[in-house]
């Protein structure tokens, strides 16, 4: 049993809505006063007339039975608890009886939903769900089990085990529902089953209920400095006004020096892992929580992180700031007024007709402490608004900081976000440009627009440009060619043709009646500007330097350098091994092998996604930068990035030298006899609370394997070659290590083990033989290439960047068949790519129509998801066509989406900014700019995915999300928080290697200017 300071004050969260399910005794205040008078008509299941014989989570020692009841509220009790006894019951007579809760909320609740469970003698269980959340506060009131949940049908089953035997009941509990944490103040008087007649009756005074709730919530009405924020005010249409409201804000922390104090309880908890303590290498906790006395109660204060080598650091727990938005109230037309001085319409104020809502977070407080959440509030007006009339909108129900606030229609200048754009803008000769239009409404569902005839792009000044007609490229309930097809967005979406303005400035889209877009630059750099923000996101995740002033506003560190005294080991184990191993996780694997020799050059290379490990699949990232280098010389020559020190100032390329940085690390890890392994990692993931340079793991070299060394020598064979203008010795020395890693590899591949690790490898010597063809000339390369290609396969992996290689060689190499054929199956698959975009409605790229449509491949938030087709068959070809689709292709990446969310940070007006990303956050600096998330998720596309994806709609979203969660559009299913891997984590491989690499072609084609 947990003890009493578990019961700590941690979050409250706004309450729901009123359900029909509920309804009460409106003058009673005692459990057994008159209910509906429907006699013998329900029977109790549990009263609560002894102790519980169990409690659990924040329940323990705070749920207690008093005077027949079960009280549950207290210091620090939340809805992550339960508490049951002991039953013994044959309940099969009483099937098709209704669960039934007789409750009285208290005025500090903030959970939304009680459950029963129960148990049979074969310990398989069923739960019955009873909401609570929106419920008046100081009566009883019957809880009815939500859908009318019979004991034959309750609302879940253990799946795994079956449906509940009702003959052989063995225990009941009481639980609450885990999404929050939310502060519970719940009194249950007893648990009935009640026959459909009663729950009829109850449902009949649920208006009554309803009332006496909104009563109750509409005389509490504050507005205050802590209340929720009116952070945008604009038309979406004609008699459609949006409203945003930014519920809580996040005070981030950053390390401090623990300063022990009498009475500190640091307790430790999670599983144990090899790590460093005091500079001896012992099993470590995954966590340190660091407890004190604060007004008299033990609360938790931070995390303990680091201390490897001397104290740890401390780490404060983040604040969650500000008052929840009162959601029995929002959505209540009575609870707005909009009035005019200069609209006649409007002169007296007037409630919309209707008022429709989607809410979801957008930031997390740290670890557990809660969540701010964005509210989009739509407002159906009885009359259209008028074109430059000045309206004042009233909150009178709702707790906003403003009671009131001004709007002007003015649609030439106030931006509407049913208007999406592209935010990095446009070259001049960029042969698509496109804009679009959609909404959808959350509990309003699907805006169709009607009667808008054309738009128009206004330049700076506000004069029109352009107009042109508004076409509708997918209908409500229309079905893309995206996996799983049907209207991702859940709405109907329109598209304007802004091609034509091919003139530098800056200009705006507007729907007259409606509003404006974001601005739109048409310029020369547009590309280049972007794509330099993309290479400052691998510029700050190097590992083993400082990151600081000198190049960039974000700090950090030195991180994971053997010469700070905590050594690197070598393994025994390699990356390919470990990943295939069954029985257990590759971390162990790693461990197991682990040697006592040191790896001293293990260092460099760049930081993965939320984790500090450096693989060997990141390599394939500076394998398209050195593309990049290769296609146009002169423009990457003369291109500066942010780089430190003498990178900034020596003779090499800035894009040459951001590339050394990787494959340098690799070089140095490199054995005597040319094996390559896959990389630096850790012993586990990060304990909670630290960052890279804080880590206290221990951190291995793995031992060299086949793809891994194929793949440096890939790599480096690429570098040595691209080098050769610049730098002579280092080509030849790359080129030595090129060949040597090719040598270890090539008598092995035959041993390689299973498929898989055979195609992985297969593609990898496919790339190595051509780059090592290409630099030396040497036609056994070209033989090995012969046998390792997939040119002619249909498969996903067809090796585009070695074809795409292939294809290019020169003249005099290359078997010159093989290279029309490698140069048809580019421009087949990029046809492909164009194909897929034209039935979408935001022109998304693929050359494979069966990718799935999750985080990990990029599906909306990296061009082409991942590969590059449509830039090489421009390249290639020189056809304008596959320029315009890689354009088409970034759009809505970069911001022409139904969110106007960019998906790489530091970009655009409205970008991402709480990727999974340890180092800013426990430093408390905004993320830094250049990384591109995973972004949006559709579960449909690959069920089997989405254990992750789950997790983030059970403890992330649910009971915050308006609609509930999974009824959301794909293309709004982005939840920008912190800690949500599945949606905001991201890897140099697949999202910012080809992130960068189309930016980086877009700004240098055609003779661009850096």
């Amino acid at each position: 049993m947990a003890s009493r300071s578990l019961c700590l004050a941690l979050a409250s969260a706004a309450l729901l809505s009123l359900g029909s399910n509920v309804t009460a005794s409106p003058g009673s205040t005692d459990p057994s006063s008159t209910r509906p008078s429907t006699a013998g008509d329900s029977d109790p299941l549990v009263s609560f007339d002894q102790p519980l014989l169990f409690s659990y989570g924040t329940w323990s020692d705070c749920a207690r039975t008093a005077r027949g009841s079960l009280i549950i509220r207290g210091e620090g009790v939340t809805n992550r608890g339960g508490g049951g006894m002991n039953l013994q019951a044959d309940l099969s007579r009483f099937a098709d009886r209704v669960v039934v809760a007789r409750v009285k909320i208290g005025e500090s609740n903030a959970a939304k939903e009680l459950r029963v469970v129960l148990r049979d003698s074969e310990d398989r269980s069923a739960t019955w769900r009873l909401p609570i959340g929106g419920l008046p506060h100081g009566r009883w009131i019957d809880v009815v089990a939500e859908g009318q949940a019979t004991l034959a049908k309750p609302n879940s089953i253990d799946e795994d085990a079956g449906a509940l035997d009702l003959t052989m009941l063995r225990q009941f509990q009481m639980q609450a529902g885990w999404e929050g944490p939310h502060k519970l103040d719940v009194v249950v008087s007893d648990v009935s089953l009640a026959s459909s007649q009663r729950v009829a009756a109850y449902a009949d005074q649920a208006q009554e209920l309803a009332r006496l709730r909104q009563k109750q919530d509409l005389e509490a009405v504050e507005h205050t400095p802590e209340s929720p924020r009116v952070v945008h005010v604009g038309a979406v249409n004609r008699d459609l006004l949006e409203v945003v409201l930014q519920e809580r804000r996040v005070e981030q922390q950053e390390y401090t020096a623990y300063v022990p104090e009498p009475g500190d309880d640091i307790r430790e908890s999670g599983r144990r892992i090899p790590g460093w303590e005091d500079g001896e290498l012992v099993d470590v906790f995954e966590k340190r929580e660091l407890w004190r006395e604060v007004d008299g109660q033990m609360k938790r204060v931070g995390l303990l992180a680091g201390g490897a080598q001397g104290p740890p650091l401390l780490l404060p727990d983040e604040r969650l700031l500000g008052d929840a938005l009162n959601l029995n109230l929002a959505d209540l037309p009575q609870a707005y007024a909009l009035s005019s001085p200069d609209a006649r319409e409007y002169e007296t104020a007037t409630a919309p007709t209707a008022v429709y809502r989607k809410s979801k977070p957008n930031e997390k407080a740290m670890p557990e402490v809660g969540y701010a959440v964005e509210h989009r509030v739509y407002l159906r007006l009885p009359k259209p608004l008028a074109e430059g009339r000045r309206y004042e909108l009233s909150f009178a129900g709702v707790n906003t900081s403003d009671a009131t606030v001004e709007y002007v229609h003015d649609t030439k200048r106030v931006r509407s976000s049913a208007i999406h754009t592209n935010q990095a803008g446009y070259r001049p000769d960029d042969p698509h440009k496109h804009a679009f239009l959609s909404l959808w409404k959350g509990t309003g569902g699907a805006e169709v627009y009607t009667g808008l005839d054309a738009f128009e792009v206004l330049n700076a000044r506000g004069d029109a440009v352009l107009t042109g007609p508004i076409e509708e490229v997918m209908a409500a309930d229309g079905v893309e060619t995206l996996k799983d097809r049907k209207n991702h967005s859940l709405t109907a979406v329109y598209a304007m043709d802004l091609s034509d303005v091919d003139q530098p400035g800056e200009y705006r889209v507007r729907v007259p009646g409606i509003g404006v877009s974001y601005p739109i630059r048409v310029a020369d750099d547009a590309w280049r500007r972007v794509f330099r923000a993309s290479m400052h996101g691998f510029l700050t995740q190097r590992s083993g330097v400082d990151i600081g002033p000198t190049a960039t506003k974000y700090e950090r560190p030195r991180s994971l350098h053997p010469e700070d005294g905590l050594p690197i080991y070598r393994s025994e184990t390699d990356e390919t091994d470990a990943f295939m191993r069954a029985d257990q996780t590759w971390f162990q694997a790693l461990v197991e092998g682990r040697t006592e020799t040191e790896a001293p050059g293990a260092w460099g290379g760049y930081h993965d996604a939320g984790d500090f490990d450096r693989r060997g699949d990141h390599l394939w990232a500076t394998y398209l930068h050195l593309e990049l280098l290769d296609l146009f010389p002169e423009f990457f020559e003369r291109l500066r990035l942010r780089l430190p020190g003498q990178e900034s100032t020596d003779a090499l390329p800035d894009l040459l030298n951001e590339a050394l940085w990787n494959v340098t690390c690799f070089e140095r890890l490199q054995h005597e006899d040319g094996g390559v392994g896959g990389g630096i990692e850790a012993s586990a993931h990060p304990r909670k609370g630290e960052a890279s340079w804080t880590d206290s793991l221990v951190w291995m070299a793995f031992a060299p394997d086949v793809y891994n060394s194929y793949t440096y020598a890939a790599v480096a064979a690429r570098t040595a070659r691209v080098a050769q203008r610049y730098d002579e010795p280092l080509s030849e020395r790359l080129r030595d290590s090129a060949e040597r890693a090719w040598s270890w590899a090539e008598p092995r591949v035959s041993a390689v083990k299973t498929e898989k690790q055979q195609n992985r490898a297969r593609d990898a010597r496919a790339a190595a033989a051509v780059e090592l063809l290409w630099l030396t000339g040497d036609a056994a390369y070209d033989e090995a290439f012969a046998t390792a290609h997939r040119i002619d396969e249909p498969a996903f992996k067809s090796q585009h960047g070695a074809t795409f290689a292939y294809a290019r060689l020169p003249s005099a190499l290359g078997d010159k068949s093989l290279k029309r054929r490698a140069r048809k199956r580019v421009i087949a698959r990029a046809d492909a790519a164009i194909a897929y975009g034209d039935g979408n409605a935001f022109g998304l790229a693929s050359p494979n129509r069966y990718m799935p449509l999750i985080g990990p491949v990029g599906a909306f938030s990296t061009p082409e998801m991942g590969t590059q087709t449509l830039p090489h068959a421009h390249f290639l070809t020189g056809d304008e066509r596959y320029l315009a689709a890689a354009v088409r292709a970034c759009e809505y990446s970069l911001g022409a989406n139904p969110e106007n969310l960019v998906m790489t940070t530091g970009v655009g007006f409205n970008p991402v900014r709480n990727p999974l990303h340890f180092d800013s956050r426990y430093s408390g600096q905004p993320a830094p700019a250049g990384i591109t998330v995973y972004g949006p998720f559709d579960r449909d596309s690959l069920p089997g995915f989405t254990e992750n994806e789950e997790w983030g709609h059970i403890y992330i979203l649910a009971g915050r999300t308006t609609p509930p969660s999974r009824s959301w559009p794909t293309t709004e299913s982005y939840a920008d928080v912190f800690l949500w891997p599945s949606l905001t984590e991201f890897t140099i491989k697949q999202n910012m290697g080809p992130t960068s690499y189309y930016w980086g072609y877009l700004a240098a084609r055609g003779g661009a200017r850096p």
